[in-house]
């Protein structure tokens, strides 16, 4: 479920401060999401895994709202096969009124019984680009996540914007099987390597690199994500590195990125030409495309010592 939503009127102070809560506007609106998670089988690089999604998506539907907004999320839990509990919880927002909705099973709610629904409802108290996630385990390595935005003041002008850009990590064997190659008491254990990258859910996968003996089908060329960017305009951005374990270098060739916000929090503005995300951060930026004339320009993300995803 998508909903539209408008940008905050120009009367929001730009130097609003989301730490004070007596800055954070009264909008009078709630926004309703209804999300159901279930098990699925889905090949983002062309090699099929074992998966649980939100409304059948991978990332999932995206949250939009504006600051000061209420957010309404019904969850129903359809995990079966075998059954298993789950939550969602609400990166960044601080739920200064409503801690119960945190989403963190055994500490601020009981995890959602299988078969069950659970109804989130919370205040948009912070603004930015950030991320929803199951907590109940290791559930977001298997698909269970998608982007939430809450447009708010910015302190750079820009004129288009492209959205969430999500950032992660991919394994081509089930979530559980990288819990217990990563949880115990054998300390020479590391976690595992993963297999590939994405953006936005997509990247293509070498077909002849699958180990020898395996039973993993692949299909080669599975697709990248496109993005349509416009000449003499400036486009802002939305990282979230999503990823179980990788940190993420995020790059555009031949261009500067302007980053404007770190995790929520508004910072001077400054340019790099490459950004760097640990899991679970964001990091908005503001990338100016010049007047010379472009077919594609490849925009790049990198696990640092691992795989490249452009």
């Amino acid at each position: 479920m998508r909903v539209e939503v408008s940008l905050l009127s120009c009367s929001t102070p730009q130097n609003s401060d989301a730490t004070n809560i007596n800055d954070i506007p009264n909008t009078g609106v709630t926004r309703y999401y209804d999300f159901s998670i279930a098990r699925a089988v889905i090949s983002p690089d062309g090699v099929p895994r074992d998966s649980i999604l939100v409304n059948g998506q991978f990332p999932g539907p995206t949250i939009e709202a504006n600051w000061g907004d209420y957010i309404q999320v019904t969850v129903h839990n359809k995990i079966e096969n075998p059954v298993e509990g789950t939550s969602l919880h609400w990166h960044g927002m601080l739920q200064r009124e409503t801690p119960w909705y945190d989403g963190v099973p055994s500490v601020s709610q009981c995890p959602i019984a299988p078969g069950a629904t659970f109804t989130y409802r919370f205040r948009a108290d912070q603004y930015g680009s950030s991320w929803y996630h199951a907590h109940y385990s290791a559930q977001y390595n298997a698909g269970v996540l998608g982007p939430m935005v809450v447009y708010g003041p910015t302190n750079l002008q820009y004129d288009i914007d492209i959205g969430p850009i999500i950032l992660s990590d991919w394994y081509h064997i089930p979530y559980f099987q990288i819990v217990e190659n990563t949880v115990g008491t054998d300390m020479t254990k590391l976690p595992p390597v993963s297999d590939n990258n994405l953006i936005n859910g997509r990247n293509n996968f070498d077909c002849s690199t699958l180990p020898k003996g395996s039973n993993l089908t692949c299909t080669p060329n599975a697709g990248f994500s496109k993005f349509m960017f416009q000449k003499g305009k400036s486009h802002r951005l939305r990282l979230v590195n999503t990823g179980a374990d990788g940190v993420q270098k995020f790059s555009i060739d031949g261009h500067n990125l302007t980053i404007i916000a770190q995790d929520m929090v508004p910072v001077k503005p400054y340019n790099v030409s490459v950004v760097t995300l640990g899991v679970a951060q964001r990091t908005d930026v503001v990338v100016y495309m010049s007047d010379e004339e472009w077919d594609a320009i490849w925009m790049r993300a990198e696990i640092f010592g691992g795989v490249t995803c452009g």
